[in-house]
């Protein structure tokens, strides 16, 4: 994967994928377009490697499972769509014409719902950040290091995703960002809520166990949609 394209032109909605992605276009030197959206934000950033600083420069780790909205918790408005991959197909026009001195060198980041417009200076963090990608060359996510391991639990219709964080998930949060589904309850030991016809039972560790389905690519991205990560 990535080795014979020539851009890779981000299309996926969960952080485990982007680090992915970013292991794979620094390791094969290939340039890549961030792009993502949730409730009326949206933000998207260019990255060549060795010319730009990369995704894990900017954002050395991603949210704890729970601890940011999701595309189901605050929905998406659908203009900011359009116009974040506007801005990526446009990237992607200049660096495959051959006109990598027009890219946008920055973090964009916009608001449709407040009509605000940011671009965030980044160029500085390039070999200034000890980043463990670019800097140090460890491709932590290609490797197997990071991200979730997943388990299908015989018997039982049910699939077990391992996403451990070093902080305990707050309850209270993940609840208040999931009332919109339903019943969710929760004590000190885990948090459970149903969506699409599956049985959530999440632990403070970011483990879940995930009941209604064997099949682990969509448990992974049902954990992605309701949880996060």
């Amino acid at each position: 994967m990535g080795e014979g394209s020539d851009l890779i032109l981000d299309g996926t909605d969960n952080f485990e994928i982007r680090y992915l992605i970013n292991d794979i276009a620094v390791k094969y030197n290939k340039p890549w377009v961030y792009g993502g959206v949730i409730g009326s934000n949206g933000m998207t950033m260019t990255i060549i490697p060795n010319q730009t600083p990369c995704l894990r420069c900017v954002f050395e780790a991603a949210p704890s499972p729970g601890s940011a909205d999701t595309c189901e918790t605050a929905g998406v408005l659908g203009p900011v769509v359009n116009i974040i991959a506007s801005m990526q197909a446009t990237e992607a026009i200049k660096i495959l014409s051959g006109k990598p001195e027009t890219i946008n060198k920055e973090l964009v980041q916009i608001d449709v719902w407040e009509n605000t417009y940011r671009r965030v200076k980044i160029a500085p963090l390039l070999g200034k950040v000890d980043c463990p990608c670019c800097k140090h060359r460890k491709f932590e996510w290609i490797d197997g290091e990071f991200g979730s391991q997943t388990t299908s639990l015989c018997g039982r219709n049910a699939v077990q995703i391992s996403n451990r964080t070093p902080n305990k998930l707050k309850f209270e949060d993940m609840a208040a960002q999931l009332k919109t589904l339903g019943d969710v309850s929760f004590n000190k030991f885990m948090l459970k809520f149903n969506a699409e016809d599956c049985e959530f039972t999440v632990f403070p560790d970011g483990r879940a166990i995930i009941k209604g389905t064997s099949d682990i690519d969509r448990a992974k991205t049902l954990y992605a949609r309701y949880i996060g990560h």
